[in-house]
């Protein structure tokens, strides 16, 4: 069995680590024992047996980073198949840290058809029957920079490139990390994972499957799907209520992608749940505006895509998944309480303090949602001024959240790319994601903490830029350069 001895005195003599990982058979004779560290060490092990038990038997190396997955009990907090959704929870590690958690809501897009929700059933995002068992939120993981060489092949196919991938860990964990070298604030909190499989944004509060009326074809796979995303919310927060959360006193509700949306949805519910808590949120690529699609050369087929983030989009996907959202928006907006499922829409009427990770140009909402065509090399001047005016309405958008002092930040890099915020990449000044809303969440009454990009597009320079028509890059830079954040206005699609 692999244990783990704390402060074992005889061994400190021979291993001066107070934290030693030993694997060996307690019953064996003292000969074998010898074998598990060899010369001295072994002998002195042989010795300190005893004493080592007594230790390894009440601190087994459980208390480490492997975390099971918890299936819901709630027949309502289904996958969009009907499987039970459920979620991965780790307790404090670090004792002062006992009443301070992170829930984070996994993204990884959305459905609307059944094109889309049948290629979801035979996946993590749609089904909990792909999920591991258990996780590792310390499981190594690669932070150089994305590349572009490893994300395109020669046919112009998309590769790993967002949280739509299977790996979860891809990107570090966010700030679910419990590695005190690469998350060094909020390694030791309790964290909560919540893996994606309701297709609806978190939003649906569906208890009987529905069928999309949007048919691309008529041999869809299943009667209907569940879309309760709202529902699976509720089930977890229940559950973890009887793990301590009721008595939290700082609450992050972070998302990725359709988690981040997701996130905007359920803060301020969240708020209203804990009130004894301070309850704060992270949107990692999860902050949009209306956006209407490309439809130039090359423009991809929406069939294949997501969902596009059109207004009119909206209000169907609303119908169809029956999507909670923020009660203060919907009762302000009326007639049109679909406009606060886009968190731009949403920021004035959300009372709780948002931290805002946002990428200028967004890769997967540009290519997966707008359809700009997935092979760079297929883009023209008509894709660059299409993504010029994406990322002026995004700039734009920002803006109303620097506009209310000492509650919002944001972290806003010159990048393509959707959710892959990590410790070496993107840096604004020196400053990752990680430091700069670690900074902000300590210091609330010091201001609003913006860093962000003012260079243009595609300039920040730990961002990887595709390796091509650089000089149409130049380009643009050059005519963004000039504009200043306070002079910039909403542009009309």
């Amino acid at each position: 069995r692999s244990l783990r001895c704390f402060t074992c005195s005889a061994l400190e003599e021979v291993l001066p680590s107070r934290h030693v990982n030993l694997t060996f058979d307690i019953g064996a004779p003292q000969s074998d024992q010898e074998k598990v560290v060899g010369g001295s060490a072994g002998r002195m092990l042989g010795k300190a047996s005893v004493v080592c038990f007594l230790v390894l038997v009440v601190v087994p190396i459980s208390s480490g980073n492997i975390i099971p997955l918890t299936k819901l009990k709630d027949p309502l907090a289904r996958c969009l198949d009907g499987t039970h959704a459920g979620f991965y929870f780790q307790k404090a590690t670090a004792m002062e840290h006992a009443d301070s958690w992170i829930i984070h809501f996994m993204g990884g897009g959305e459905c609307a058809n059944t094109d889309q929700c049948d290629y979801r059933l035979t996946e993590n995002l749609g089904s909990s029957k792909y999920w591991p068992d258990t996780v590792n939120f310390t499981a190594a993981h690669d932070d150089k920079p994305p590349s572009f060489a490893d994300s395109w092949n020669g046919d112009g196919v998309m590769g790993p490139g967002s949280s739509i991938t299977t790996d979860w860990s891809l990107y570090g964990w966010w700030i679910l990390d419990d590695s005190e070298t690469t998350n060094p604030d909020m390694h030791g909190w309790n964290h909560v994972f919540l893996p994606y499989c309701s297709q609806d944004l978190w939003s649906g509060q569906h208890e009987n499957p529905v069928t999309p009326v949007i048919d691309y074809h008529s041999d869809s796979k299943g009667d209907g799907y569940y879309f309760s995303g709202h529902l699976i919310v509720i089930a977890v927060m229940d559950a973890l209520d009887k793990e301590g959360l009721k008595d939290a006193t700082t609450i992050v509700v972070s998302g990725n992608s359709a988690g981040g949306m997701g996130m905007w949805l359920h803060l301020d519910w969240m708020a209203e749940r804990y009130v004894q808590s301070e309850v704060v949120g992270l949107s990692i690529a999860g902050f949009y505006t209306w956006n209407y699609a490309y439809t130039g050369p090359n423009a991809a087929d929406p069939k294949t895509e997501l969902p596009d983030f059109s207004e009119e989009s909206f209000k169907g996907y609303v119908d169809l998944w029956d999507s909670f959202m923020d009660a203060d928006c919907t009762d302000a907006l009326g007639k049109h309480p679909w406009w606060c499922m886009v968190s731009e829409n949403a920021l004035p009427y959300v009372k709780s303090r948002v931290y805002i990770v946002q990428a200028q140009t967004d890769r997967i909402v540009l290519q997966l949602h707008c359809r700009v065509p997935e092979n760079p090399f297929l883009w023209n001047q008509e894709v660059y001024d299409y993504i010029h005016r994406w990322h002026h309405n995004m700039s734009t958008a920002l803006l109303h959240a620097m506009e209310a002092p000492g509650r919002h930040g944001v972290f806003s890099p010159a990048c393509f790319r959707h959710d892959a915020f990590m410790v070496k990449s993107p840096v604004i000044d020196g400053m990752n994601f990680k430091q700069g809303f670690a900074q902000w969440l300590r210091d609330p009454k010091m201001g609003t903490y913006i860093y962000l990009d003012d260079c243009g597009e595609f300039c920040n320079p730990s961002c990887q830029l595709p390796d091509i028509k650089r000089e149409q890059h130049a380009e643009i830079r050059h005519r963004e350069i000039t504009l200043k954040w306070d002079s910039w206005e909403h542009v009309v699609w």
